[in-house]
């Protein structure tokens, strides 16, 4: 008891420190009361400001909306006046007629409008009413708003003075009847004038201002967007810019705060915005001030309202009196009621003290023995064996995990029960220097005739910088060890095989760092693990493009599922070789399935690409060596007919009889000849040709016997004809049966006797000519019409040769479009590979009157469109494409269809021939996209339909 008293006597203050504790909670107490005064005074300061300039914005607006309302009322009201026939009209006297429409427009706008008057078209005034004799004829043409009314023949609205008074003008031209209103002639103006005052007072009066301590209408004001001041209780600022007298009442060096307002208030002003706040606003006062905009015509006009602000500043100012009276009163109260309990308890506070400490240190005790008992109830719950060992070695606790493993072993030593030995181990924390630190050991021992491993994790107890105890934490790890044990040797297992697998294996990151990479890399790039891992795998890659999806993927640029996909990759080995490999990728992912790796397996497929390419090169070579068994010559063709014009040509080609090729137009006549002549003996030499049907008469004589110098008009030197330039070889008679039956007798005298005469000469020629000639008219028809000779076609016809048209042998149009598209390639420089199967089958429907030249024709116009690798169908010529549409009309005019029905076949068949490219459409059929839309919706055409 004695220690307790002397304790409480020790820790109790004495008066001066209470007293210093005391004034210094006391003084904390006044600041803090003190800065919530001043808090709630300027709370309530902005309160009462911000409440009076929702007031002014109420005002305004309702004024802005009011003068809005009846400014547009009146706009309309004369809109209507002026479209009245009996003002438009000159010829009627202006009192006559604009006596009863303006007196009910007056009584209409009653106590709002000053008067309404009609002006002529010389600007002079014709009628006004209120009636004033003064004003009639009065001349207002020289007013600049009325002056904008007659020339831009559109309503103004302006401001003007009215007997002293200012007054607003609403001036609307009257047109003349039954004319456009841009041509109208103005044949008078109506003018309607609203006094200011007036207007204003009418939205004042209902506000009754006067009862909140304004002033009235002299606080409200209106200037446009430029400054101009409009309305303003002193006249004497009216039609005056705002911003002159700003700068003369303002200070001449402003400060910085005052030119950030100014240009803000400028800003509001010009903008047409609502504002409000506080400043000197029309002079070195600070005002209260609000304004709305107010659009009047094609301006933004503002209206505000400014208000002093000592009106307020009285109210504000008692307010703060109030307050300080309050919280002085507040404050002394406070002070003396701490004052007496202080002296009041003053005595208690020695024994509070003791009892408090008796307390206090009976609660210690109860807390201490409830520790202990939750610290054991902790160890026995924890599945790890706890012990604690003294200085002396000797087991002073186990919790129940420990007992069940070791046994009930305390009394003790530490070495006996772990290890099973006499002295203690070398590594125990008790035979150390203090460290405060944990330290965790792992041991293996022999429990049950079974091998266990045991972790312990020792913290030792210091105190007085002794270690007094260890707290030692036991943890069967057997089942972690064997786990552990078993993943290094599936470790080494799996990196055995993965290292002794030709296939490279590598892991990156998204980034294209390589985090791991199989011994194999050695073998196939030449580098060494260590050396590879170093870089990025981008770095060992070529310029091929087959590395292009790649690199976009490392770049962010492509989809990683696109590169997940089996793809092939060319990398450059250390020597510098080149290797393509075969790569097959995948996503590695974390517990939460987060994407975080790419692990692949690359393969070497240098050689067996290599063996690929050799085997499509022979397999080009066999296909290549297959169709040439298609081909005669420059000839294509795989049709039975073609087969057997083949053997014909091989069999005619050895011998010199004369030939009559028979067939249309395009057909490839001139390339069966020139077959004929270069397959056989005479391939050496000349083979010349010559067209019949080009000719007239006499110049196709002369291109074929030749004539000399003086022949006819105009033969000025010898001309050495077709027949001698082909003596020895074959002339090539193109069109024969267009000659003539004078040339046709003649060229019958050279087939018979191989002697002619040349045009105008005398000397005979002797030739050995081998004739081969080509028609595309049926020759024994023409004989039967008496057009050729008989004889001469029996000379000619020794061995008949007729190709067919090409719509006879439509199997042959694919080697046909194959062979141009080889042709044009290689003459243009493009790279085309084929046809669309949509091309393909418009030119498989198509009855190709012009045969093969045409086809060729059709191929190179495709090529100049196409700018792809593929020849679309929009490529094709007009005429190719339409002419599916003809046969539609033709099938379903046979077919009995209706027009409807052909219009809606026409229409599926474009759409689907052009891919359903509305625009390409529209401009096929020349129609508009409207009209498409409209046919579509009527036959239910629809792509998802199709």
């Amino acid at each position: 008891m004695k220690s307790t008293l002397s304790w409480a006597k020790k820790s109790t203050l004495s008066w001066t420190k209470i007293n210093l504790v005391f004034i210094g909670v006391f003084l904390t107490l006044a600041l803090i009361i003190i800065s919530l005064f001043f808090r709630i005074n300027r709370h309530f300061s902005e309160t009462i400001i911000r409440s009076f300039h929702q007031d002014q914005l109420y005002l305004v607006r309702t004024v802005a909306a009011g003068m809005q309302q009846i400014i547009n009322q009146l706009n309309q009201e004369i809109v209507y006046l002026s479209t009245l026939s009996t003002l438009r009209q000159e010829g009627i006297s202006a009192s006559a007629c604009c006596e009863e429409p303006f007196r009910n427009f007056y009584r209409i706008f009653s106590g709002k409008v000053s008067s309404i008057s009609k002006l002529g078209p010389d600007g002079r005034v014709q009628y006004i009413y209120p009636f004033d004799k003064q004003e009639i004829g009065k001349d207002m043409g020289n007013i600049q708003c009325v002056k904008e009314a007659y020339r831009s023949k559109k309503t103004t609205i302006s401001q003007c003075f009215v007997s002293g008074k200012q007054a607003l003008a609403i001036n609307k031209p009257i047109f003349r009847t039954d004319q456009h209103e841009d041509h109208k002639d103005v044949v008078g103006v109506i003018r309607c004038l609203i006094l200011m005052d007036t207007l204003t007072e009418l939205f004042l009066q209902p506000l009754s201002l006067g009862k909140r301590g304004f002033q009235g209408k002299e606080n409200i004001w209106i200037m446009d967007q430029d400054g101009l001041i409009i309305y303003h209780h002193n006249p004497d600022l009216i039609l005056k810019n705002y911003w002159d007298i700003l700068g003369k009442t303002r200070f001449r060096k402003k400060t910085q705060m005052a030119a950030i307002q100014d240009s803000l208030l400028y800003q509001a002003i010009k903008n047409g915005v609502e504002s409000w706040g506080i400043s000197p606003f029309w002079g070195k006062e600070k005002e209260l001030y609000a304004f709305t905009p107010l659009r009047v015509n094609s301006k933004n006009w503002v209206v505000g309202i400014t208000t002093p602000y000592f009106s307020l500043y009285a109210l504000i100012k008692n307010n703060h009196w109030n307050m300080f009276f309050l919280t002085l009163a507040i404050f002394s109260t406070f002070g003396l009621a701490g004052y007496l309990v202080h002296c009041s308890n003053k005595k208690r506070s020695l024994l509070e003290a003791e009892t408090e400490f008796l307390k206090k240190q009976v609660e210690l005790e109860e807390e201490i023995k409830k520790e202990r008992d939750n610290l054991h109830n902790l160890f026995d719950s924890m599945a790890d064996g706890v012990m604690v060992i003294s200085s002396d070695y000797q087991v002073g606790f186990m919790n129940q995990a420990a007992i069940s493993r070791f046994g009930n072993q305390i009394g003790r030593k530490c070495f006996q029960v772990l290890c099973g030995c006499d002295r203690p181990c070398s590594s125990c924390r008790l035979s150390d220097q203090p460290n405060s630190a944990s330290e965790q050991t792992l041991f293996r021992c022999h429990d049950n005739n079974k091998n266990r491993w045991y972790e312990i994790s020792a913290a030792p107890l210091i105190t007085s910088n002794r270690t007094k105890s260890i707290v030692e934490i036991i943890r069967d790890v057997t089942k972690e060890r064997e786990l552990e044990e078993r993943l290094i040797a599936s470790e080494k297992k799996y990196r055995t095989l993965v290292n002794h697998t030709k296939d490279l294996i590598m892991v990156q990151d998204f980034q294209g760092k390589v985090l791991f990479v199989s011994e194999s890399v050695e073998t196939l790039l030449g580098y060494r693990v260590e050396e590879f891992c170093q870089h990025q795998f981008q770095q060992f890659l070529t310029d091929n493009p087959v590395n292009d999806p790649w690199r976009k993927e490392i770049k962010g640029q492509a989809d990683l599922q696109s590169r997940l996909k089996p793809h092939l990759l060319e990398c450059r080995t250390k020597a510098g070789d080149k290797i393509l490999l075969e790569a097959n990728e995948s996503s590695v992912f974390d517990r939460e399935g987060e994407q975080m790796q790419i692990m692949g397996v690359y393969r070497d497929i240098t050689e067996r690409k290599k063996l690929e390419e050799q085997l499509l090169e022979s397999e080009r070579l066999r296909m290549l060596s297959l169709t040439k068994r298609f081909r005669f010559g420059e000839i294509i063709g795989r049709n039975q007919k073609m087969q057997e014009i083949y053997e014909l040509i091989e069999a005619v080609s050895q011998s010199k009889a004369t030939v009559l090729i028979q067939g249309e137009s395009g057909t490839g006549k001139e390339l069966v000849a020139r077959a004929i002549h270069y397959q056989g003996p005479l391939a050496k030499a000349p083979f010349v040709g010559i067209s019949c049907s080009v000719l007239s008469e006499n110049l196709l004589e002369s291109e074929l016997f030749g004539h000399v110098k003086g022949a006819f008009t105009g033969a000025i030197k010898d001309k050495t004809g077709r027949f001698e330039l082909a003596n020895g070889g074959t002339l090539f008679l193109d069109e024969v049966g267009d000659m003539s039956l004078n040339i046709q007798t003649k060229l019958l005298r050279v087939l018979q006797e191989r002697e002619f005469e040349k045009v105008g000469g005398e000397k005979t020629i002797k030739v050995d000519v081998r004739i081969i000639a080509a028609t595309n008219k049926d020759l024994k028809e023409e004989v039967a019409k008496g057009r050729f000779r008989e004889d001469l076609f029996y000379r000619l016809n020794v061995v008949e040769i007729r190709l067919p048209p090409l719509r006879e042998r439509m199997d042959d149009l694919p080697l046909l479009v194959a062979h141009f598209i080889e042709k044009f390639n290689q003459q243009i420089g493009k790279k085309i590979t084929g046809l669309s199967t949509e091309a393909m089958n418009i030119l498989t429907r198509y009855s190709w009157p012009g045969n093969i030249r045409e086809l060729e024709h059709v191929i190179e116009h495709a090529f100049v469109k196409c700018n792809k690798t593929s020849i679309l169908a929009k490529h094709l010529p007009p005429n190719i494409i339409e002419h599916r549409t003809s046969e539609i009309i033709k099938t379903g005019v046979k077919s009995g269809l209706s027009r409807d029905e052909i219009e809606k076949d026409i229409l599926l068949n474009t759409l689907e021939e052009l891919g359903w490219n509305l625009g390409l459409v529209v401009q096929k059929l020349n129609i508009s996209r409207p009209t498409l839309w409209r046919k579509m919706k009527k036959y239910g055409l629809s792509q998802k339909g199709t």
